[in-house]
């Protein structure tokens, strides 16, 4: 069963999601922590029962301490505020990892994670087929269980990626990354009680994305509780 995680925001089990922000001093190591763990889980899928796909939303709010994060954006920065809003914390913070839209907690925590994979991994997704042709994404979802309303995304994340970082505890330092969301958009809506969706969406990539290291993810997600009910992923 897929899970999403984000990493700061990632995606895991199913599908969370995790946010991550490398110039923040206090969050450093942890952050640190979060992508080897994020890396490790995405290569070595190692919770039974659950395909672990990944996402990496890197946030925008901590760019004002004198090194900005190329991967940040203000979207992925609104989008951790809605979990804040959903989940009833007192406010954004990194590194966070958020699985299935239904569990969050600090992104370098295995032990928690493992625990929040296995238990979304009992969990029913919807089926998800994605086929490529040329610059359009068809998608599929069928056999949607009994759900309220979501929203379907799609997002085109790249692996091996590095940062040089330049300022903060970080500076000087050369990062890798994996699952680093490119392209983020909202391609639908699935009411409650259907059964089925489909559309074809047309995407472009900009020169500096590197189309071997590239891969389309597409879930859908209750816009009321945030739960991931449906999860897919193939490379371009």
């Amino acid at each position: 069963m897929p899970s999403l995680i984000k990493h700061q925001q990632f995606q895991w089990p199913n599908g969370s999601p995790c946010w991550l922000n490398f110039s923040r001093p206090k969050a450093v190591q942890a952050a640190l922590r979060q992508i080897k763990q994020l890396a490790f889980l995405e290569a070595n899928q190692p919770v039974n029962g659950a395909e672990i796909i990944t996402l990496a939303f890197h946030v925008d709010y901590w760019n004002r301490l004198g090194w900005k994060d190329e991967f940040s954006s203000p979207t992925f920065s609104e989008r951790q505020n809605q979990y804040v809003q959903r989940m009833g914390l007192s406010s954004s913070y990194t590194p966070q990892m958020v699985v299935d839209g239904q569990a969050e907690f600090v992104g370098s925590d295995a032990a928690r994670a493992a625990e929040a994979i296995t238990e979304a991994a009992n969990g029913t997704k919807s089926k998800t087929e994605i086929n490529i042709s040329g610059a359009t994404a068809s998608i599929n979802l069928s056999d949607i269980a009994t759900r309220n309303a979501a929203t379907v995304y799609l997002a085109i994340a790249e692996d091996d990626l590095t940062t040089d970082v330049k300022a903060g505890e970080n500076g000087g330092r050369k990062l890798s990354h994996i699952s680093v969301v490119r392209k983020f958009d909202a391609v639908g809506q699935i009411g409650s009680d259907q059964k089925q969706f489909s559309v074809s969406v047309p995407f472009s990539l900009q020169p500096e994305w590197k189309r071997p290291s590239l891969k389309i993810i597409v879930f859908a997600q209750e816009n009321k509780s945030g739960r991931v009910i449906a999860i897919g992923s193939t490379k371009l």
